[in-house]
């Protein structure tokens, strides 16, 4: 099992990776920095999109899996559509379905 084998089915959030610069003087160590995290903290999941399944994007959560209704939403959230993860149609529905995020 990979590592986003073991964060999805953990229900972890994965977040793309971000361009590291080395720190400056005027700029705290990496160490320091805050991690960019979607805007909207009510919800953090893992974007994913069924292969071959059409156009919904879905965050999972503790073994859920949230349907976002709209692009604005899953922008608010801090992604950006790529951000996902592809699934398989029998992987996805092994998680129970929770509330839409509207």
């Amino acid at each position: 099992m990979g590592y986003f084998d073991e964060q999805i089915a953990a229900g972890q959030p994965i977040f793309p990776p971000t361009e590291q610069q080395a720190p400056s003087i005027n700029q705290p160590a990496q160490q320091d920095q805050v991690e960019n995290k979607p805007t909207e903290t009510a919800f953090i999941g893992t974007p994913v999109r069924i292969i071959n399944g059409g156009d919904n994007v879905y965050l999972i959560k503790e073994g859920k899996k949230y349907w976002v209704t709209t692009l604005e939403k899953y922008n608010a959230l801090g992604f950006k559509l790529g951000d996902e993860v592809k699934m398989d149609k029998t992987s996805m529905d092994l998680f129970t379905e929770g509330e839409p995020i509207r």
